[in-house]
């Protein structure tokens, strides 16, 4: 009896055995094993590397990484591991070839999660969801249909012409107004004619509340989110009340513009925008699915949210380009004078002819990228490049800053320089290498390339070839008549934005002014 029990035993230890083996053999990860993990900064238990990645500006921590380590770096940010990118070439290596991996959105648990931007596309998790956003606004953004637009960017950006004439010291303030007014417009069909517009204040509330909900390293749940689950009256749990009143207002400001939208369907007041026409290709405002009209709803969101912030960086340092750079100025104002004779003002068809131009937006885009390092992609499943083992899960950070100043591929990277995208005749476009037709990764990569980068790209170059064909920019003088110079400050942030510096704006002639005030005022008659 005891001899068959120890048989008993043996037989259920070998069982037991097999079972163990079974599960390191099938559950070991061999890729793990035979490649080593990219270089890196050496990490601290717990916190890994987080007390070296600054708050403000990381990006020039990741570029001093990526000197040091290579093109590939890991770094641990508490429980998360890190993949930053600093080549064009790896980044397109990854993130394009192998979209399919590397589509996914890294985990942004108090923004995405608690708050509720997790809808948005822009924070959406690689899927059906995310696919079916993008093939939305794809029908509506792509290159045929962003021609539909020229007028309504055309418009606003004369008018912004016409604003700083009459108000020169208040830049920043008249791009942000085109802006605004050029998105609202595609977004809802909305005419803002002023920038104490209600409409502008409730996208100003989203854009606030979200860049308040992704400052890095101030919600400690982003780091551990397993604090998610504690209960909002718990000690030390302010960020879940904090998150329940955004979470509350933001629901209210996403669902205004659509409840407006239908009513004014219904009523048939509704001008075509955005929201209509997606509303018409999903069934009609009174047959669309409810959760059609999600899509429609976040989709829009995500369109004013990405569309207005980046365009304002954009333009707002090509403005201090040509502050700092008076004899780019002059050569860009000379080849648009030779395009239009002086007698009109520039318009789209004219693109073509104006080479010199269309390097100096490439050249915007460049020297001060809107989005340094974008919003981080996350790895869905193991992978191996190039003898580096990258774990699932990581997030995978493209440092577009790096890309945009590497001194190899851009001589004198600080330097404003336009003619670096030309070849010597001075008209025939520079190929980049792994750089889309804009010149620059500013845009981003792969199934996450910005949506509305053809809507963007024509603002940028009628606002840029319309403003020098009006406006002079150089430095402000103090009160002995000399030129007053300044050192650009920047607000660090996912996009970002430039402080005020002392410039002056003035109409190039009389005729200038003449022009473009004629056109505005024939416009509104």
């Amino acid at each position: 009896m005891l001899q068959l029990s120890l048989r008993h035993v043996d037989v259920a230890v070998i069982v037991l055995l097999a079972v163990c083996v079974k599960r390191l053999v099938t559950g070991f990860n061999f890729d793990a094993w035979r490649y080593s993990p990219p270089p890196g900064p050496k990490a601290l238990p717990f916190i890994g590397n987080a007390h070296q990645i600054p708050s403000q500006f990381r990006w020039l921590k990741f570029t001093e990484w990526s000197k040091k380590f290579g093109d590939i770096v890991l770094a641990r940010y508490y429980g998360q591991d890190m993949v930053i990118l600093s080549s064009p070439k790896v980044a397109y290596e990854l993130l394009e070839k192998r979209s399919d991996l590397y589509s996914d959105r890294a985990r942004f648990v108090m923004a995405g999660e608690l708050v509720g931007f997790e809808n948005s596309i822009s924070f959406s998790r690689y899927g059906d969801g995310f696919r079916d956003k993008r093939k939305l606004l794809h029908r509506a953004l792509n290159a045929r249909a962003a021609k539909d637009y020229h007028p309504l960017q055309l418009r606003e950006t004369r008018a912004q012409c016409v604003r700083i004439l009459d108000n020169p010291n208040d830049l920043i303030t008249q791009i942000w107004h085109t802006a605004a007014a050029v998105i609202l417009s595609v977004a809802r069909g909305h005419n803002v004619k002023s920038m104490d517009d209600p409409y502008i204040a409730s996208a100003q509330e989203i854009l606030t509340i979200f860049g308040q909900a992704t400052k890095p390293g101030r919600f400690h749940v982003d780091n551990w989110p397993v604090l998610k689950h504690v209960p909002s009256w718990f000690p030390g749990a302010g960020f879940k009340r904090q998150a329940m009143e955004w979470k509350e207002e933001l629901m209210r400001l996403v669902n205004e513009p659509i409840q407006t939208v239908k009513r004014n369907m219904l009523a048939g007041t509704q001008p075509i925008c955005y929201i209509s026409k997606s509303f018409e290709e999903l069934g009609g405002v009174k047959e669309c699915p409810k959760e059609k009209e999600e899509l429609i709803t976040w989709t829009s969101v995500s369109l004013f949210g990405g569309g207005r912030d980046t365009t304002v960086s954009a333009i707002t340092t090509f403005f201090l380009a040509m502050t700092l750079y008076p004899d780019v100025q002059r050569k860009a104002q000379a080849e648009i004078d030779r395009v239009t004779g002086g007698t009109r003002l520039p318009d789209f068809e004219d693109r073509d002819q104006m080479p010199y131009a269309c390097a100096l937006l490439k050249e915007v885009l460049r020297w001060r990228p809107v989005a340094p390092v974008g919003v981080p992609h996350r790895l869905s499943r193991d992978d191996v490049y190039e003898g580096y083992f990258l774990k699932e899960g990581s997030s995978v950070i493209p440092n577009i800053w790096a890309m945009c100043n590497d001194e190899t591929v851009y001589p004198q990277p600080t330097r404003f320089m336009p003619e670096r995208f030309l070849e010597e005749d001075g008209v025939t476009p520079v190929v980049i290498p792994y750089a889309k037709d804009f010149g620059s990764h500013a845009f981003g990569f792969g199934r996450r390339i910005c949506p509305g980068l053809h809507i963007a790209d024509a603002s940028l170059f009628i606002s840029i070839v319309t403003t020098l064909a009006v406006l002079d920019v150089r430095k402000d003088v103090d009160a002995n008549g000399v030129e007053i110079d300044f050192v650009p400050e920047t607000i660090s942030g996912i996009v970002c934005h430039l402080k005020p510096w002392p410039c002056k704006v003035t109409a190039r002639s009389e005729a200038a002014a003449a022009m473009v005030r004629q056109s505005v005022a024939a416009r509104k008659d």
